[in-house]
Parts: structure tokens; sequence; C-alpha cells
């Protein structure tokens, strides 16, 4: 059984799900409905009516995933959200576009290679959780899974690397986002040369 792996992976999903989730909120929903129309995928009118919800929808992604709560379900609509948000990412890079992602909310990162690495990474641990949570679909199973969270987090020697290991993972995909600024900046310093 993989039950410590499974809730490091579980607990990276939801620190970026919640991350991304409380970055959106902090913009203006003119701001976000802005930034999702820089994908010129959807009408203006869809856009409206989908830029609130999804700051909401990820923090409720966050928290159930978290908690261990339907995993496979919920972890079945965050795999969803990453392949709609990642193959946006990239037509538009094939059209030859370039923009900030709005991923975290405010942020500088522009949409590029390394935001598809990321989303990429995110995905194979997604479909990870999704694979290993089959099982825990149920009341009487999510409490099974629950004991097995407090018995791993309540030992040190569980704990301990289990919260390294998730550190580890949220550092490296901030650096892919600190990367892809760096580069951004870069070409454009380039093309204004």
């Amino acid at each position: 059984m993989w039950s410590t792996e499974l809730l490091a992976a579980r607990l990276v999903l939801g620190s970026v799900f919640l991350v991304a989730g409380i970055g959106k909120l902090s913009s203006s929903r003119v701001q976000l409905v802005d930034a999702m129309m820089n994908y010129r995928l959807l009408a203006y009118h869809q856009v409206r009516i989908i830029a609130p919800f999804l700051p909401f929808g990820e923090l409720a992604l966050a928290v159930l995933c978290i908690a261990g709560i339907g995993l496979p379900i919920v972890v079945g609509f965050m795999v969803f959200l990453l392949l709609v948000f990642t193959g946006a990412i990239v037509i538009n890079l094939v059209w030859g576009r370039r923009f900030s992602c709005h991923c975290f909310g405010r942020s500088n990162t522009m949409i590029g290679p390394t935001v598809v690495v990321r989303n990429s990474i995110l995905l194979a641990i997604a479909i990870f959780v999704v694979i290993q949570s089959l099982p825990f679909v149920g009341i009487a199973a999510t409490f099974a899974l629950w004991r097995t969270d407090v018995r791993l987090l309540t030992r040190i020697e569980t704990v301990a690397p289990l919260l390294a290991v998730v550190a580890l993972a949220l550092g490296v995909l901030m650096l892919l986002d600190g990367i892809d600024v760096v580069l951004s900046q870069a070409s454009t310093d380039t093309r204004r040369n």
C-alpha cells in the first residue's frame, strides 16, 4: 500500500490548488475575466460565468483532496482542470502567444514550457492519487483513510520525511515558475536590444 506516498501527493495537490484558489480570489473579477480572455478560447459571456466560480472550485477541491473526501472523484476533477489549463497553454504556445498565465492569481509567470512541465508534473501526481484512491470510495473507506493519515502524521519517522517531500515538491514547482519569469525577462531584454 502506498499510504505515505498517497498522503504526500494529496498534500502537494491540495496545497497547489489552495494557493491557486487564494491567488485568484485576491484578483478582482475584472482581472480574472481579462486573464481568462487572454487565452482566446472562450467567448466573453462564457468567461464571465466561469471566472467567479473558478477560485471557489479550486479551493473546494483543495480542501476535499487534503481531507481525503471523495478522492477519486475530487482528484478526477483536478485532472480535468489540469488538462484544460495545460491544453489552453499549449494551444496558445503553438499560436506563438505569450502572456501571464494568472495560474496563481497576480503572478508574473508567463505561459511557456516550464508551466507545461509544472502542470504535467501535477497531472502525474493527480493520476497517481486517482489510481491509488480508488479503494477509498464511501464513508467507511474515508474513515479508514483518515485513521491511516492520523497514524502517519503522529509518527515522527513518517511526518518529518512526509513534510520534507511536500516542501521539496512545492519548492520545485515554485522554482519552475521562477525559472520561467527569469527566462521571460531575458527574452524581453534580448528583444529590446
